[in-house]
């Protein structure tokens, strides 16, 4: 049984990326631009993908509540950070550990490029968002909050989970 590798994604993957539900909106030929994204492989294929970038963040500490809705006002803060999002893995590799391996590989990605912190959003929409949000909570992310993220596309918002997680340069182990 080969394992699962992570890696860097390059446009060689964006075919396979377009046919994961994350990305299908994307642009063909400017997928990669806006933010790097990881993909896990086994034998070859593409199974899975997660996305990071650098953005601001808005979001209201607490349970999002329904009156943030419509107008936002002075209860929402704003954060710039590295934000993982888009975390996918195809449907026949569900339940094996790929996603945790994603997210263990995405956080090692944010440490190598000296990042002390990381937020993940759970969209509220996704279907399995407790799944997501126990992946990231067993690698060592906390619910700080709901996210609010803008879509310019139609002037609307969307919400989800907010998480933060504080990341620990690695410690070099000194000889005796």
């Amino acid at each position: 049984m080969n394992p699962v590798t992570v890696r860097l994604a390059t446009t060689k993957d964006c075919e396979s990326l377009l046919k994961m539900p994350p990305y299908s909106n994307c642009k063909f030929d400017c997928l990669l631009c806006s933010e790097d994204v990881l993909v896990a492989e086994k034998n070859g294929v593409v199974i899975g993908a997660v996305s990071i970038s650098y953005k601001d963040i808005s979001y209201v500490p607490g349970e999002r509540k329904p009156e943030f809705n419509g107008c936002l006002n002075d209860r929402v803060s704003q954060v710039s950070g590295v934000w993982i999002s888009k975390l996918y893995i195809l449907p026949e590799y569900r339940s094996q550990g790929v996603a945790t391996k994603v997210t263990k590989e995405a956080i090692e990605y944010i440490k190598k490029n000296s990042f002390t912190e990381a937020y993940a959003g759970v969209n509220t929409k996704n279907m399995f968002r407790k799944i997501s949000e126990h992946v990231f909570e067993k690698n060592g992310f906390k619910k700080i909050g709901s996210c609010i993220c803008f879509l310019t596309q139609n002037g609307q918002n969307c919400a989800g989970t907010l998480l933060k997680k504080t990341i620990k340069p690695s410690e070099k182990k000194t000889k005796k």
